[in-house]
């Protein structure tokens, strides 16, 4: 949903990160385990990137009310 893209992509301006980000980053510190799927090298770049910032407690419920 539009939304829903908004929203992530407007925690991801925080950090300088993607909307993608931002959601593989909250998977991440729930405990989720992620597979992350492309076949294009810049998005698997990207993928990888997740570990230079943390999402606050606000930006998690933020994304758990969406």
């Amino acid at each position: 949903e539009a939304r829903q893209k908004e929203a992530l992509d407007e925690i991801g301006k925080i950090y300088h990160k993607s909307g993608a980000q931002v959601l593989l980053k909250y998977q991440i510190q729930r405990g989720v385990i992620v597979i992350p799927k492309s076949h294009n090298r810049e998005n698997q770049a990207s993928n990888l990137e997740l570990f230079d910032f943390e999402l606050t407690a606000e930006d998690i419920e933020k994304i758990e009310n969406l």
